[in-house]
C-alpha cells in the first residue's frame, strides 16, 4: 500500500510541476456547438479541464457569422467572453484571428441579450462585430481555417518545444508549454512557463524549425485585456498566415 501511493504522489508531482509538458491525454469537450468551441480553444489559453464549458448564441447576420457568449468550466482567473465565428460547415470552422473576442464580467444568456448589447457595452459589442466585418459579405482571404475537434492537442513534441526554448540561453528552464494555434503553413503558436514563473509565447514550425530572433518573447497572457495586439505583432513578425519566403 505504501508503495502503491509513493507512485501516485511522484505521478502527482510530476503532473503539477509540468514536467510532462503535452504528454498528457486531452479533455474532451461533450457542450453543444463545437464549431464554436473550437474557436475558444484556438483564441484563448485553456489551461486545464474543459469538458463542461458553455456556449450560448446570442446573433447572427445575413451571412452566416454567429456571435457567442462563453464561460470555461474550469480554470482560474475564470474567463467569460463574446466571441464571433464567420462561418463553419461540416468538418471546419472559420474566424479571424485577430479581434475575434471581448471579455465580459457576466455569462450572458439568449434572453439577456436585447437589454445587454443596448446597454453599456453596445459600444464595445459594435466595435467588436465592426472589426469581424458584421453584415457584410465574407472576406474568404481573411479566414481562419481549422478543423471542428472537441479537443486539442500539441502537434509538436515535447523535446522538440524543451530544445528550443533552451537554445535561448538568458531564459529559464521550461516547465510547461500549452500549444495554441497554429496557421495554414504549419506555424504553431504555444504558450510557455517558466521555472523562473515568467509567461512567454512561442512560434515553432511543426518540424521543430524557428526563427531564433523572433520566435519567443515574454507576455503576460494572463491580462488578457492587454495581450491581443503585441501577440497580433509578434505573429506578424513571424510571417503569421503566410506562405514561406
Amino acid at each position: 500500500m505504501k508503495k502503491y501511493l509513493k507512485v501516485v504522489l511522484i505521478t502527482c508531482l510530476l503532473v503539477i510541476s509540468g514536467l510532462t509538458l503535452n504528454s498528457c491525454k486531452p479533455a474532451i469537450y461533450i457542450g453543444k456547438n463545437p464549431e464554436l468551441h473550437t474557436i475558444v480553444l484556438h483564441t484563448f489559453f485553456v489551461l486545464g479541464e474543459y469538458q463542461f464549458d458553455r456556449i450560448e448564441i446570442l446573433e447572427t447576420d445575413d451571412y452566416g457569422r454567429t456571435l457567442f457568449s462563453y464561460i470555461n468550466s474550469e480554470g482560474k482567473p475564470q474567463q467569460k467572453a463574446l466571441l464571433i465565428c464567420q462561418k463553419s460547415d461540416k468538418k471546419h470552422t472559420y474566424f479571424y484571428t485577430d479581434y475575434n473576442f471581448m471579455l465580459t464580467d457576466e455569462f450572458i444568456l439568449p434572453e439577456e441579450w436585447a437589454e445587454v448589447k443596448g446597454g453599456d457595452l453596445a459600444e464595445e459589442i459594435e466595435l467588436l462585430k465592426e472589426k469581424n466585418d458584421w453584415g457584410e459579405e465574407l472576406k474568404e482571404e481573411l479566414l481562419m481555417k481549422v478543423p471542428i475537434r472537441r479537443y486539442k492537442k500539441s502537434p509538436i513534441s515535447d523535446r522538440k518545444l524543451r530544445k528550443a526554448f533552451k537554445s535561448v540561453g538568458e531564459y529559464g528552464g521550461c516547465r510547461y508549454g500549452v500549444y495554441l494555434t497554429e496557421d495554414p503553413y504549419g506555424r504553431c503558436l504555444y504558450i510557455v512557463r517558466s521555472y523562473d514563473d515568467i509567461s512567454y509565447v512561442m512560434i515553432l514550425s511543426k518540424d521543430g524549425a524557428f526563427d531564433k530572433e523572433n520566435f519567443l518573447i515574454e507576455m503576460d497572457i494572463w491580462d488578457m485585456s492587454d495581450y491581443w495586439t503585441p501577440l497580433k505583432e509578434f505573429k506578424e513578425r513571424n510571417r503569421w498566415n503566410l506562405p514561406p519566403q
